[in-house]
């Protein structure tokens, strides 16, 4: 499991068991169409949803019509990850963290978990969330039934 205590300055070397295990989806459907009656939560902090090693097979199993819907529950990426070629903790790597998680699947909620600002940057998570909305369009897809 990911250790959520590493106090590195670098916390992307705290996770360096890249096949980290998570909860097997099976336990958090309930009904006979998932997508009717679940929604899947989903912790994301060392890596991007598209990255984790089993994600988008366990839902595609778990979610036989299709859709890939989920939830990120408990969120911390923007505190742990960046792409290559940008630096941590600045608004361009929270905004390809907020990206990389929503625009996975069908991801329904985005869930900051244990968010604390720092003193250097009090505000980079807000700052961020607010230039990627600034942007952001509806994808081209059917609304819900929901």
């Amino acid at each position: 499991m990911v250790d959520k205590t590493c106090d590195s300055a670098d916390p992307s070397t705290c996770d360096l068991n890249t096949q980290t295990p998570h909860v097997p989806f099976s336990a958090g459907i309930t009904g006979a169409d998932p997508l009717q009656s679940s929604t899947l939560g989903v912790s994301v902090y060392a890596r991007p949803p598209a990255e984790q090693p089993t994600l988008a097979l366990d839902l595609d199993r778990e979610q036989p019509h299709g859709g890939r819907r989920w939830a990120a529950v408990e969120w911390g990426l923007g505190s742990n990850w960046h792409p290559k070629g940008v630096l941590p903790h600045t608004v361009e790597s929270w905004v390809a963290s907020y990206n990389a998680t929503l625009s996975f699947g069908n991801c329904r909620l985005l869930a900051f978990y244990n968010w604390k600002p720092t003193k250097l940057l009090p505000s980079v998570a807000l700052v961020a969330a607010r230039r990627m909305l600034e942007v952001w369009s509806p994808p081209d897809t059917p609304p819900d039934d929901d």
